[in-house]
């Protein structure tokens, strides 16, 4: 089980509690003189500006002090602001809440006031109830219940924040006031008496000790914490309880001697702190004082100098530290703007410390007049992504105050004008850090569409090296099929010679029938072979037109196929060799039946013939210099 942590010397922002009023020093003056108005008055208003320690004043002074002398016993009362979101029945108004409070954890009770009027609900009977119960709390005498002088039977009613009452409706603060005043003012009210009247000397409920306990006065006394600014307020409480504009205490800043003995004398005070005791050295309280004064322009903030020795403290924790010197005090600022971060960074994750950053720097703070601003809690939540646990927990660590608003509900502020200017340094700093972040970011942006922009030229010169080597196979691919055309060509214009030659042949053939008659088995053997030729050029028509389609369709399939253009080629490398043999095999057959063509024009005498036949054949045989040879030898013939 893990050890409770040792208490500090000084609380922080947060308010002295009873339990500390032994480190709670430089109010004993006002702790006497609010004493002494309590005791005096029946209702006393407590107030100042925010921030200059009511709360400490009444839970570390007042209370204490009272409680020691065993008259009275305090109840410290809170409304809380009324909701005007929430249903009223859900929500307990003044009168019910400070009888809730008075009754404490026993509820209700059961005391001879109830043979009068049973278990009536007013602030008068709950309190009457609470001076019987300590009247009759272990009597001297059990056949006389008078009260035991051991027993406080005085109550103090100790209303902290009391502008949060006018938060209600009017009829609840009505009601409250009312009976209130009803507590502090009749020692008896009416109807009871009408109800001791009701009943004759023999058949009263009441015996006559308990008229006497009945009729007691209650001694009540009142205590009213309240902002300075909100004092008007208590105007509309003059109806019922006029004193409350009568009998004020005003709660002024510590001076600095004060502030002194609130600096000096817990640190010396012995005991199991969470550092041991140590001192200061002149220097350095002045050195603190002028800081908190402003070189003495301002008043002290209790809050801001309980910040400032709570960090001292814990350097001398840390450092075990006998005494302090101005070298030891540090940066005031920076403990004050510190203490801002620090409490920052307690409050849930990132996300909800930025939230939180982003409501105190920006909503809270008017940076221009360096003033604290306040903000509707609905519009909190609404504007800057607070939860309202979020929002809770601002308030606990003691950066916010939670002001009652007049509509209902509450406001939020700073609480306490001495982080205006750590907030906004703090602000300077996180809008420096996200300038800074935004440049990155679109540093990295930039980066990173740049590579994109570099990756994609990339992929696109890529696709354009790959688009050209296919376009570049495409034409190779192009040029070998022209090239298969145009042997096809060749082909079919050996195939159209050859038929007319053919032709020719045939006309040599008739004339030399009508010639040379004599001839006639001759010619027919001639005219047999020209037929023979003639259907071998048709058909080699019908081969080159043949290849012509199926030049065309390879054309085409070579522009289909180009990404298996490698292999394409390959293969059409290897037919173009095989159709390039064929073909010159198949030229040099022809180019031997112009050769014969060409004898038998110079035999019969047709030189001129025979020479042009001669010349078509060489212009075939051209690139192809074995079947030149074959005509030139055929010239010299």
């Amino acid at each position: 089980m893990s050890k409770a942590p040792l208490p500090s010397r000084y609380p922080g922002a947060q308010p002295f509690e009873t339990h500390q009023r032994h480190i709670f020093f430089g109010r004993e003056k006002d702790i006497e003189s609010l004493c002494r108005k309590v005791r005096q008055e029946p209702l006393t208003v407590l107030y100042s500006k925010s921030g200059l320690g009511k709360s400490s004043l009444l839970n570390a002074g007042v209370v204490p002090v009272i409680e020691e002398g065993g008259e009275y016993r305090t109840l410290r009362i809170r409304f809380n602001a009324f909701d005007k979101d929430a249903p009223v029945a859900a929500q307990l108004m003044p009168d019910v809440r400070c009888r809730k409070i008075i009754r404490g954890s026993e509820g209700n009770v059961s005391t001879f006031l109830d043979k009068l009027i049973p278990n009536e609900p007013t602030i008068w009977h709950d309190l009457k109830e609470q001076q019987l119960l300590a009247l009759m709390a272990q009597p001297s005498n059990p056949q006389s219940p008078i009260y035991n002088p051991q027993s406080p039977t005085k109550l103090l009613l100790l209303f902290d924040q009391f502008e949060e009452l006018f938060t209600y409706p009017p009829e609840a603060v009505l009601a409250f006031r009312k009976q209130l005043a009803e507590a502090l003012y009749t020692p008896l009210p009416s109807r009871y008496w009408d109800m001791l009247e009701l009943y004759g000397k023999d058949d009263c409920p009441l015996d006559e000790a308990q008229q006497v306990l009945l009729q007691r006065p209650l001694e009540l006394r009142v205590v009213i914490a309240i902002r300075q600014d909100r004092m008007h307020l208590l105007g509309q409480l003059s109806d019922y309880l006029p004193s409350a504009s009568k009998a004020w205490y005003e709660l002024r800043p510590l001076n600095r001697q004060q502030a002194r003995s609130a600096i000096i004398a817990p640190a010396a005070l012995p005991g199991n702190f969470v550092s041991p005791p140590f001192q200061y050295e002149e220097a350095a309280i002045e050195m603190m004082l002028n800081f908190l004064t402003d070189d003495g322009t301002e008043p002290i903030e209790s809050t801001q100098l309980q910040i400032v020795c709570n960090s001292i403290e814990m350097k001398v924790a840390a450092q075990s530290l006998p005494v302090i010197g101005p070298a030891d005090v540090g940066d005031l600022e920076a403990i004050i703007e510190n203490y801002y971060i620090e409490k920052i960074g307690t409050i849930g994750n990132e996300a909800e410390q930025l939230a939180a950053r982003r409501l105190v720097e920006d909503g809270l703070v008017y940076e221009e007049e360096e003033r604290r601003l306040s903000l509707y809690e609905g519009l909190i939540l609404k504007s800057y992504g607070l939860s309202p646990d979020t929002l809770r927990k601002l308030v606990d660590s003691h950066l916010l105050r939670a002001e009652p608003s007049l509509q209902g509900g509450y406001t939020y502020e700073l609480s306490h004008d001495t982080l205006v200017a750590p907030v906004l340094k703090a602000k300077a700093k996180r809008k420096e850090g996200e300038r800074a972040e935004a440049e990155r970011e679109a540093t990295q942006r930039q980066a990173a569409e740049l590579e994109a922009l570099r990756q994609k030229a990339a992929a696109e010169r890529q696709k354009a090296e790959e688009e050209r080597a296919l376009r570049e196979k495409a034409e190779v691919n192009e040029q070998r099929a022209r090239q298969r055309t145009r042997l096809a060509g060749i082909v079919s214009f050996i195939a159209v010679a050859l038929a007319v030659w053919g032709w020719w042949s045939t006309i040599q053939a008739r004339m030399a029938r009508e010639e040379a008659t004599t001839m006639a088995d001759e010619a027919q053997k001639q005219k047999t072979e020209a037929l023979h030729q003639k259907s071998e050029a048709e058909a080699a028509k019908l081969v080159a037109d043949s290849n012509a389609h199926v030049a065309k369709q390879k054309t085409l399939e070579a522009e289909a196929l180009a990404a298996e253009a490698k292999k394409q080629e390959a293969i059409a490398h290897q037919n173009l060799e095989e159709m390039q043999a064929a073909q010159e095999k198949e030229l040099a057959a022809k180019i031997s039946q112009y050769i014969t063509a060409a004898h038998r024009m110079h035999e019969i005498g047709d030189k001129e013939m025979a020479k042009r036949t001669l010349d078509e054949a060489a212009k075939l045989a051209k690139g192809y210099p074995t079947l030149l040879q074959m005509i030139n030898k055929a010239r010299l013939k």
